[in-house]
């Protein structure tokens, strides 16, 4: 059961990719090339509004039925306007873009959270006493736990520590690690969120989708869905180490 709390339901943002791509920055430039690799660039562009009130509703009821630990008859279950929807961990794939190869990805929340000390590699070697935290990243990886923030993992709150599986996330982000299965991880974290009276409701695009879809009504969405644009950081922290981690390295 939710709070009543301020700032109940996260800014979520769409990633604007043509500006970035406009800026002809090398930074810009290399992640960019790393989410299409990874295979999360379009989805952190997916642009929906929302309706608040339908969001929170949505969290303050939802439960996840995960029948036999079968993930093709694992369903989220809701209600609407005081009538019950679901939709199964398939039609969520489908409905955020995601088809059957990414199922076979390796799940990030099967994995434990990254642990401070094997995030050196984010760091330059003078920075790495803040390990876990915001401040001393190459350029690359701040960009992209910037922009995590306001898509695949959204946070609101104290930008400063790098919380929980965003460590996982930005790990997933060196040149040879392995595709993750985003399906999973978005499924995980809306059931994460559900389960925390304490934590501000995310995702609200694609959890705005799922009711329209489900429920087949155009509902109205006061909440604009507004565009992520980072600003070009003069004096880049380079340059981006290229070896991942054993545990996420590809075969």
């Amino acid at each position: 059961m939710l709070i009543s709390r301020e700032n109940l339901v996260l800014s979520d943002q769409w990633v604007d990719w043509k500006y970035m791509e406009e800026k002809k920055d090398p930074i810009f430039d290399q992640v960019i090339v790393a989410c299409e690799r990874q295979k999360i660039k379009r989805i952190m562009s997916y642009q929906h509004d929302w309706n608040v009130e339908l969001i929170a509703q949505f969290y303050a009821i939802v439960y996840f039925h995960n029948s036999n630990g079968e993930e093709s008859r694992w369903e989220m279950v809701w209600m609407t306007e005081g009538t019950v929807y679901s939709i199964s961990y398939m039609e969520f794939a489908h409905l955020i873009g995601k088809h059957d190869p990414d199922f076979n990805r390796p799940k990030i929340h099967l994995e434990q959270c990254l642990p401070d000390s094997e995030m050196k590699f984010m760091y330059p070697p003078q920075n790495q006493g803040y390990c876990g935290q915001a401040t001393g990243l190459y350029t690359f990886y701040a960009s992209l736990y910037r922009m995590f923030r306001k898509t695949l993992n959204p946070r609101g709150g104290d930008a400063t520590n790098i919380s929980n599986y965003a460590k996982n996330l930005l790990a997933g982000m060196r040149e040879n690690a392995r595709p993750f299965c985003l399906t999973k991880f978005k499924w995980e974290e809306i059931k994460d969120i559900s389960y925390d009276q304490y934590r501000s409701c995310a995702y609200p695009p694609i959890i705005m989708r799922v009711i329209e879809r489900s429920t087949w009504t155009d509902f109205v969405k006061i909440v604009p869905h507004k565009p992520l644009r980072i600003k070009v950081v003069k004096h880049p922290i380079v340059p981006s180490p290229s070896v991942a981690p054993s545990g996420l390295v590809t075969p």
